[in-house]
């Protein structure tokens, strides 16, 4: 599945921007909610990063390599 990862990033930071400073309890869950969507998409970009590293990998090995499937 192809995802756009920005739009979820540029939600959270919208909902960071709209939250009470004055309401501490708020703004921890909000800040806590925004940790999450970062590590989330940090292995999204991790990943994507992997499978693009296996791909020069397999070319540069030539079409003999075999690569286990849930690395592409």
């Amino acid at each position: 599945m192809s995802m756009d990862i920005n739009a979820p990033l540029f939600r959270q930071l919208e909902r960071l921007e709209n939250v009470d400073p004055n309401d501490t309890d708020a703004l921890k869950a909000e800040i806590e909610r925004a940790k999450a969507v970062r590590d989330i998409a940090e292995t999204i970009i991790d990943s994507g990063h992997l499978t693009a590293d296996v791909i020069k990998l397999k070319h540069q090995l030539g079409a003999t390599a075999t690569i286990p499937k849930g690395l592409l």
